[in-house]
């Protein structure tokens, strides 16, 4: 498939099936310093193209994984969903299939555009980000467009799309060490959540390799200071841990192209992905070395951990 993959093993999500709008080239108004995707040129313009395909993806694998439902659909990826100038028609189409809880991941760099918003009003959950308290921060940890570049025009926009989406609203914040970790950053940045007011905020930290090597993640500690000054509001972002049903039918080459399409996402474990498909790490294991031979992946060692990677 094309554009669907997974489900991936999120931290938030549980057993998450996702969409990637843009599956051929990472398209989004952020270059962020700790993105999984990799670095890439920030772009600036919407997209288009016909959404039947994805449908189309999605209704077959709904169809062949009936036993197995995952938690929820999620527009994740490659890029920026909001990007997609008919995301709010696609979300409805998908509404009509399933009963399947949306989720749309966002930096929110658009929502100061109206029709933006009221495509993002269609979906369940709202998940957006805000990893500066200033401008200065910003730039530095977002590296966005420079159309996109207005901090105060994107808080604002985080404000208007809160008061305007009525499902859940939940801010993520991603902590880098020595980059928005600092005492005066926390307490700007919860000045800018105390006006957003979402329903939660999610500490996350750099838990795959990043796009630049400086980025690195932030200890327990930094993040329960964090969480203390946020407030109640406030909830790290634990390690996934559900299990699923074991689904039998993946092996062989079949089972390869799947990793493949996960790893060619962002980068995960074995035991990300044994957790995500349901699937013995034993059995993974083969597959992950048939995609070895055949020089399809590598792997990177992050934090101590290896993780797989599709080769570019």
């Amino acid at each position: 498939m094309k554009h669907i993959f997974g489900p991936v093993p999120s931290r938030r999500f549980g057993r998450s099936l996702g969409i990637d709008l843009f599956p051929e080239k990472k398209q989004c108004t952020f270059n962020c310093i700790y993105c999984e995707v990799g670095n890439g040129k920030p772009v600036k313009d919407l997209v288009n193209f016909d959404y039947q395909l994805v449908i189309e993806e999605l209704k077959r694998w709904l169809t062949e994984n009936q036993t197995n439902p995952p938690d929820f659909i999620t527009f994740a990826g490659s890029g920026e969903p909001t990007l997609y100038i008919q995301l709010g028609q696609l979300i409805e189409k998908i509404k009509e299939i399933t009963d399947i809880p949306v989720v749309v991941l966002t930096n929110g760099s658009l929502f100061f555009l109206k029709e933006v918003r009221r495509n993002c009003k269609r979906c369940d959950y709202l998940v957006p980000s805000l990893d500066a308290g200033c401008k200065e921060t910003f730039l530095k940890i977002n590296r966005p467009h420079r159309e996109f570049a207005d901090y105060e025009r994107y808080v604002q926009g985080l404000i208007e799309m809160r008061n305007e989406f009525k499902g859940h609203y939940l801010l993520e914040v991603l902590l880098v060490e020595g980059i928005n970790t600092d005492e005066k950053e926390f307490y700007l940045l919860k000045e800018k959540i105390d006006m957003i007011k979402p329903d939660r905020v999610q500490i996350n930290t750099v838990f795959r390799p990043p796009a630049e090597g400086f980025a690195h993640s932030v200890d327990e500690k930094t993040i329960l200071k964090f969480k203390e000054i946020i407030g109640e509001k406030a909830e790290p972002v634990k390690y996934y841990s559900k299990k699923g049903k074991r689904i039998a039918t993946l092996k062989g080459t079949l089972l390869e192209d799947v990793v493949l399409k996960i790893v060619g996402i962002r980068p995960c474990t074995l035991k990300e992905l044994s957790l995500s498909l349901s699937i013995e790490e034993k059995t993974l294991e083969k597959a992950i070395e048939k995609l070895k031979e055949k020089d399809k992946i590598e792997l990177l060692n992050f934090k101590e951990e290896t993780h797989i990677k599709k080769k570019s």
